[in-house]
């Protein structure tokens, strides 16, 4: 198991921290989607900017993970894969979807809070797609979503199950507020991701 550098680490527990101390307030919009009873499987990936942002790359807060642009060989393939995703939290819309093509090479590496390397993400084309959403609502956000080229996320937490993730580029309402907390100096929200089932 690979380990980045500490510096990235103190950065990773910040937010972790911070999101412990969020306090839960009747004003839903402003707050994380749990806080309002809301259980989603559905999470947004927050690029980062500035001095993290060397090490990494996007936070996907609502999954505990974070990408990292250190490109490698896939080490899996999810070329034909089928399967069904769920996207938005108020309204969510659960869709099919079929891979076309896998890339050979991992487009980020998935890191958890010990900066450890738990899995990838590689590009996929060639998609196609039953019922995909144009537009949702996560967190408040109104998100045009697209169905060219998502990243398949493919991840194994330590003590626990492996998750699949299919991640769709967004456009709208990607302004803050953010999520990620200090580790991450996010400047706008760039993936909405839904779990593969």
């Amino acid at each position: 198991m690979r380990r980045l550098p500490m510096i990235g680490l103190m950065a990773f527990l910040v937010i972790e921290a911070s999101l412990a101390r969020a306090q839960c307030n009747p004003v839903c919009a402003s707050q994380p989607a749990a806080c309002c009873g809301i259980q989603s499987d559905t999470f947004l990936a927050e690029e980062c900017t500035g001095a993290t942002s060397s090490l990494i790359h996007f936070v996907v807060p609502g999954a505990n993970i974070g990408w990292v642009d250190l490109r490698s060989p896939a080490t899996f393939d999810v070329s034909g894969t089928s399967g069904s995703v769920t996207l938005g939290d108020v309204m969510p819309v659960t869709f099919q979807f079929t891979i076309g093509d896998s890339a050979q090479n991992a487009r980020f590496q998935i890191i958890d809070a010990t900066l450890s390397v738990i899995g990838q993400c590689v590009a996929t084309s060639g998609n196609s797609y039953s019922g995909l959403p144009s537009l949702i609502s996560q967190q408040g956000r109104a998100l045009q979503v697209s169905g060219r080229n998502p990243l398949y996320c493919r991840f194994t937490p330590a003590g626990k199950s492996t998750t699949d993730l299919l991640c769709f580029g967004v456009k709208g309402q990607v302004g803050g507020p953010f999520q990620s907390g200090q580790m991450c100096d996010a400047d706008r929200v760039e993936f909405v991701c839904g779990s593969v089932l």
